[in-house]
């Protein structure tokens, strides 16, 4: 990954774990862990990989984050300056894998 994605990506790990610790609600009894944030060569999508626990709740959290993606887009653009915005998209672990 060239320099400037790479640094891409670890500013909006950073930011969104800091995000749904303090601004998005998840499922209740729901622990969320960012594992991996790749951003594509023109950086207009980020694909942000995730980890749930209990994993039962997975499925379930990775849509509520999906549904909220574009509030979430929103206040990444408040604390990361972008020329552009890039599109968000969560998925879960074990989709990964498969």
């Amino acid at each position: 990954m060239p320099f400037k994605a790479e640094k891409l990506s670890e500013a909006v790990h950073r930011q969104l774990a800091e995000i749904l610790v303090r601004e998005i609600e998840l499922p209740e009894n729901t622990l969320v862990t960012i594992l991996s944030v790749t951003t594509s060569h023109d950086w207009q999508r980020v694909e942000v990989v995730v980890s749930c626990l209990p994993e039962s709740k997975q499925s379930e959290t990775v849509k509520v984050l999906n549904k909220k993606k574009s509030h979430l887009r929103n206040i990444l653009a408040r604390k990361i300056r972008f020329k552009k915005v890039p599109e968000l998209y969560f998925i879960s672990l074990s989709d990964q894998v498969q």
